[in-house]
């Protein structure tokens, strides 16, 4: 009787993990038999559309083609690509979101490497999955729209006319020479992002998540807009012509040899550091719990400190408090907080 007991539960179970996977529409690889690799080639394509779930991709651009060449690595039997009105449509497999699930050892990479003429293209829209290892190098395009997925990325001489949306995901970000025309939104996820010689003609807006974000050689002609959460913010070498806010979280601002011409900043719980640093507008700063230490390159009689000081002790560094000393001196407007204040003129 116990011995029919256990064999109804097995056979439940078997039943209820059939059902489970065609409500998910997972796939329960047995082996990789089932995996393909082909070239295919499309002409006149003016757009792209790539939507990937286990796959890599390798975008990148030549002076040498005439027509796109997608090569596919050891993906699933379903992958494929269409062309319509000059639309380049790319996919790893047809199933829904749920069917990146797999049961089972995996012992297989896939790529997609995608080869396109150098040109300028209109909408661009990218959406990677699981797979690690994405780079897209050489792109000019009107429009693009990027969702990293798990994985990490890496851009290099990306030129976007119009703008460029970024949905970041659990994986590293890693982005050199990229040229935004207009705005620039970028919203992270738990991983970390770096940037460098970069430069963008209007606005640059980043939720930064919980992973650290870093900026080398960056200039922003419109504001910068900085929404940090557990991650650290370091910054060098940043120009901003327009409004720069930050909002800090729980991790460290630092910057070092940057521009800015007017700052606003709502300090959290971590230090801010500034060395070096030109401040060419007013200045207002929410001070919290970590220590502030600004190092100013200018004059101590440029500045006047307007400061309503916390529990923390505060050091001035010649700048003059209370009454400005020059008609146009820049005020810098700070609301203590638990922290150390300190600021210093570069000698």
């Amino acid at each position: 009787m116990k011995l029919g007991v256990f064999y109804w539960a097995l056979s439940s179970a078997i039943v209820a993990c059939g059902l489970a996977l065609m409500v998910t529409g997972a796939v329960v690889h047995t082996n990789t038999n089932d995996r393909v690799s082909f070239i295919e080639t499309a002409e006149n394509v003016t757009a792209l559309d790539i939507s990937l779930r286990e796959s890599a991709l390798e975008l990148r651009s030549t002076d040498d083609a005439d027509a796109c060449t997608i090569e596919f690595v050891n993906v699933g039997e379903d992958a494929g690509m269409s062309e319509d009105d000059g639309l380049l449509t790319i996919y790893d497999t047809k199933k829904k979101w749920f069917s990146f699930l797999s049961f089972g050892w995996r012992d297989y990479d896939s790529k997609i490497i995608l080869t396109v003429p150098k040109t300028e293209y209109e909408n661009v829209r990218i959406d990677l999955g699981l797979a690690d290892d994405n780079s897209i190098r050489n792109l000019a395009c009107l429009d693009l729209d990027l969702d990293m997925g798990t994985g990490d990325v890496n851009l290099k001489k990306v030129v976007v006319a119009h703008e460029f949306q970024f949905h970041g995901g659990t994986g590293n970000v890693d982005i050199e020479s990229l040229e935004v025309d207009n705005k620039f939104t970028m919203g992270l996820g738990t991983g970390s992002i770096e940037m460098k010689d970069c430069r963008f003609g209007s606005d640059l807006l980043v939720d930064a998540g919980t992973g650290d974000f870093r900026c080398k050689d960056m200039t922003v002609l419109g504001n910068l807009d900085v929404d940090l959460g557990a991650g650290d913010l370091k910054l060098e070498k940043v120009d901003v012509d327009g409004t720069c806010e930050f909002d800090c979280g729980t991790g460290n601002l630092t910057a070092e040899k940057s521009k800015f011409h007017q700052l606003d900043m709502d300090c959290g719980a971590g230090n801010v550091t500034m060395k070096d640093t030109k401040l060419l507008g007013d200045v207002e700063i929410d001070h919290g719990a970590g220590n502030l230490t600004i190092e100013i390159d200018g004059k101590a009689t440029n500045y006047w400190l307007d400061i309503d000081q916390g529990a923390g002790k505060l050091e001035s560094g010649g700048i003059p408090m209370g009454t400005p000393l020059a008609s146009d001196a820049h005020v810098i407007r700070v609301d203590g907080g638990a922290g150390n204040i300190q600021f210093m003129i570069k000698d």
